[in-house]
This record gives structure tokens, sequence and C-alpha cells, in this order.
């Protein structure tokens, strides 16, 4: 892999998303094994890259310039706790994105598509969704733990953005912006 770019598609959250997430993740019962997303990295992904040739990115680029101008900002709110695997021992818990009009889910089926050629990606279905912590090992959580609630918190997706994920040394993965499109056509 030595060479290649970490990179992953993503809507980022406001402030005051990732605020909720986060009192909610403090008032859950203390889970130990939970490593917890740190609040400035909270993000729904939309499509995981992979380890891709920086020679690539420049494509990747201008796909994702395509598919942002076909799009149009959309709404979307905060529900609920949920867990992978959504049985037996927890490996991540989450906190969901509605998406009754299917618009996140498009955008990451259109994300797919265009990037197909290009990148290996997952086969898993999408489902909106931002990661809040990952068990080192797997973990039973208490049954109450999927009850917490979590606040609405309503907020419009109007953006893609590009990062690429520094990982390694031990350290909690860094998150870097490459680029970040609008939602809808180029305004000249």
């Amino acid at each position: 892999m030595s060479g290649r770019w970490r990179l992953f598609v993503a809507v980022e959250l406001p402030a005051d998303a990732r605020a909720a997430i986060v009192r909610a993740v403090d008032a859950l019962s203390p889970a130990a094994s939970l490593r917890r997303t740190q609040a400035d990295q909270l993000h729904l992904t939309v499509l995981f890259l992979g380890a891709v040739d920086p020679g690539r990115v420049a494509s990747i680029e201008e796909r994702l310039t395509t598919v942002a101008s076909r799009g149009a900002p959309f709404a979307t709110a905060l529900t609920a706790f949920g867990v992978f695997p959504p049985r037996g021992a927890t490996r991540v818990l989450w906190v969901g994105l509605s998406d009754e009009a299917g618009f996140l889910e498009a955008l990451a089926a259109e994300t797919k598509r265009a990037l197909a050629d290009l990148v290996i990606t997952e086969e898993r279905p999408f489902r909106a969704h931002v990661t809040v912590a990952r068990a080192r090992e797997p973990v039973r959580l208490a049954s109450d733990v999927l009850g917490t609630p979590v606040e609405p918190v309503r907020f419009d997706v109007e953006a893609l953005t590009l990062f690429r994920s520094h990982v390694g040394g031990g350290a909690a993965a860094r998150y870097e912006a490459l680029r970040r499109w609008h939602l809808g056509p180029e305004t000249p």
C-alpha cells in the first residue's frame, strides 16, 4: 500500500449535528472497549475508495465534479443509534440519518457508478450513518444503549467532500479534506 492514498467521499456534518451526537454518546452507559470518534472527525461516508494511486486523484475529482453538479441540496436529520454487525457482538456504534426520500442513497449510488472504473468499491448496501465509536474487540453492549435518545437535529446536505485518511503510528486517524463540491449546477 506504500505510496497509495486512503480516500473516501463524505458529507461533512454541521457543528450542531456533531454536538448532538457527542451529547448522545456522552449519555450512554460506559463501554470501556469502545473508542469514540472525535467530534471534528464525525461525517457520513458516501463511498469508501480505499487505497488509491495518487495519480488517479485528478480523475476522481473530475468525476465527483460531475456527480455534485447533477445533484441538489436536500435535508436529512439524525435518527437513532445502531450497531454493526446488527446481531451478535458489536464492532461499530453509529447514529443513523433519515433518508425517506432516498436522496442519500441516490447520492451514494451515483458516486459509486461514477467511480466504478477507477476504484474497487465495497459491495455492501449503503446505510446512511455516522460512525460514533468502534470496538477494539467485539463487545456486547447493554440492551438500553440503542434506546438512548439522539436529538433529531435536522440539517441540509449541501456538499460532497473528498477526504484523505492518514492512519498509522497508533494514533487515531486524521482526515484531510482534499476538495469540496457544492451540490447543484456550477455557478459562473
